[in-house]
């Protein structure tokens, strides 16, 4: 769980590795978030272990939204191109239907 607190102390928080319930009837495991390659020396990431129809964004060192797609529709892996964008150090989050919210350090 993250809390961050503005300037004027309101707080908002956000859920990172929700958890469910243990033993007997627990979910299935979670396919695994991942991000490749990382670093990536042309701007382009394929991402894998997002439910389908999960919004993903990228966002820069200013925290502006830099790209914005959906996960694959049949669960593979999703194609993210981020050539256009200067080398540097962005943020992917992705969030699924589900409302579970991931993310990732990209290194382009």
């Amino acid at each position: 769980r993250q809390c961050v607190v503005n300037n004027l102390f309101c707080q908002t928080c956000t859920e990172h590795f929700p958890l469910g319930p243990v033993g007997v009837g627990a979910p299935a495991a979670v396919a695994e978030f991942s991000v490749f390659p990382n670093p990536s020396a042309d701007g382009r990431f394929t991402v894998s272990g997002v439910a389908p129809g999960g919004v993903l964004e990228v966002r820069d060192v200013t925290g502006r939204v830099v790209w914005r797609g959906q996960a694959a529709d049949t669960g593979d892996e999703t194609l993210l191109n981020l050539r256009a964008h200067p080398a540097g150090v962005y943020v992917l989050r992705a969030t699924e239907p589900t409302g579970r919210t991931l993310s990732h350090k990209l290194v382009r």
